[in-house]
């Protein structure tokens, strides 16, 4: 039984009547593709099919398996039976082949996910769970330099997770460490950032992760956050308050009253006892506040305030930490090669399957 000559034949008899590949699909209750593959070659029609296409294409079962019109007006038992054994035998063979075809197609599948899953495991993982694992990861994102922390606090925005260090071994230096969680509960780190100022200090991120200094110097999309963080318990300060403003926090002053000018809006205050502060305060569209520090105040248990300057004599920092940032270049990345592999994917895949 040739295949291909009964797809032909089919399709001539199907011209013949005057019918397109979807009105015989209609009449049959199957799709035009379906009757596309049969006339290519590709598939048969199944057996209980037989009958409806031999009727719609005025032919028997014997002809539709020979691929051509017999001489003979009228056929035998014998021609029929013979006809349904040769197809019987297709069958069987084109099972075999199907069975072949979806295993391989099954194995391409199982190949695919596989090394998307474990491309994806590679990227994320770092596991938050024990702090030691925490401090190790972010000891070894430190590549470019030996660095050994103590993590002291943590909070999280969404998928974002950002963790509070000491610089062990560096009185007063400190850090902070942004890492995203992966779908399977796993983090990677996306960027350190280390200072040796044994003050308190703050940065400005979004809900998406990025940082967003100033809404007049970026184009910031999504709810924007201020991170204000204190590592180091600091001398004879009792209370800790954030200000923001409506100008531009890059304002290069040291002027105490026009830093008060600028930054007039108090955004956050607590009582301050000298353990490790990591707090979320969430920030309007306009409001700005300098990364700097300074905007930042330090009050005493008398109600007097501290400068920074006078502060900082006060502390004996080391000068021997950290005061560098580390970030991923390419966060993007992993997903523009999950994209490559599962195309690749898809390639076997439909290889596999024709």
């Amino acid at each position: 039984m040739d295949q291909v000559q009964i797809g032909k034949f089919i399709s001539e008899l199907r011209k013949e009547k005057g019918l397109t590949q979807e009105q015989l699909g209609e009449r049959l209750g199957v799709t035009q593709k379906t009757v596309s593959r049969w006339e290519n070659g590709r598939n048969m029609p199944d057996i209980a099919m037989l009958p409806m296409l031999c009727e719609e294409l005025d032919i028997n079962i014997a002809e539709l398996m020979n691929g051509t019109r017999s001489q003979e007006e009228q056929f035998t038992k014998a021609d029929v039976a013979q006809a349904f054994e040769i197809f019987i035998t297709f069958l069987k063979q084109a099972d075999r082949e199907l069975r072949r075809r979806w295993i391989k197609t099954a194995v391409a599948i199982a190949v695919t996910i596989a090394c998307m899953v474990g491309l994806y495991h590679y990227e994320f993982d770092v596991s938050v769970a024990a702090t030691e694992d925490l401090e190790q990861a972010i000891n070894t994102f430190h590549f470019h330099e030996e660095m050994s922390v103590d993590v002291l606090e943590r909070v999280t925005i969404g998928r974002h997770l950002y963790v509070l260090y000491s610089q062990l071994g560096s009185s007063g230096a400190s850090g902070l460490a942004h890492l995203e969680r992966g779908i399977f509960g796993k983090y990677r780190i996306l960027n350190t950032w280390d200072t040796n100022d044994p003050l308190a200090g703050v940065t400005i991120v979004t809900a998406g992760g990025d940082q967003a200094y100033s809404v007049d110097r970026y184009a910031v999309k999504g709810k924007r956050y201020a991170l204000l963080y204190s590592a180091n318990e600091l001398p004879q300060v009792s209370r800790l308050e954030l200000y923001g403003g409506d100008g531009e926090n890059r304002l290069q002053t040291d002027s105490v009253e026009m830093m008060d000018e600028t930054y007039s809006k108090c955004l956050f205050s607590c009582e301050y006892d000298g353990r490790p502060l990591l707090k979320v305060i969430g920030l309007d569209d306009t409001t700005v506040v300098d990364v700097f520090g300074r905007s930042i105040r330090y009050y005493g248990g008398d109600g007097n305030r501290y400068t920074i300057r006078q502060l900082a004599e006060s502390f004996d920092a080391s000068d021997t930490g950290s005061s560098s940032s580390t970030g991923v270049a390419e966060r993007g990345m992993i997903y523009v090669l999950e994209l490559i592999v599962l195309g690749i994917g898809v390639i076997f895949i439909r290889y596999f399957m024709k």
